[in-house]
């Protein structure tokens, strides 16, 4: 694989691995656990409590924000991988360099980050009056 062919590949295509194979290996959802109930322990030690609903946050929030950082360093970590060839799938079409994503304006994304925030303050409000908001609709931006 060349450089300019790394982190190209069609990541939506799911028909390109084989199904899994059992082996020595400890499994995932234990391995999973254990980081779960030490970032409990870390998050108690940090902030003085374990994570508790009505504490003052966003979950919602909280989560997009911690799942987009999620995405950038899964991305970066495929790119890496393939960029060193451990991995050599198919690329798509186009490689990742010659996508052409406009940037947006910081404007724009205040005016978003405000409508989602909006939206969000609605919807806490909706449920705490028990109601699922679902009647509602999508909001309109």
């Amino acid at each position: 694989m060349s450089a300019s062919d790394s982190g190209s590949r069609n990541l939506a295509d799911t028909n390109t691995q084989p199904a899994p194979s059992h082996n020595d290996k400890p499994a995932v959802w234990s391995l999973v656990m254990r980081d779960m109930t030490e970032r409990d322990i870390f998050g108690a030690e940090k902030y003085g409590t374990r994570l508790q609903p009505g504490n003052g946050r966003d979950f919602l929030l909280d989560a997009y924000q911690e799942a987009l950082d999620l995405v950038v360093y899964l991305r970066g970590a495929i790119y890496e991988r393939d960029e060193i060839g451990v991995v050599n799938h198919s690329p798509c079409s186009k490689p990742a360099m010659e996508i052409n994503i406009p940037p947006i304006h910081p404007a724009a994304a205040i005016e978003v980050a405000s409508e989602i925030d909006d939206s969000s303050d609605r919807m806490q409000a909706i449920g705490q009056n028990g109601n699922d908001g679902e009647h509602y609709g999508a909001p309109d931006w």
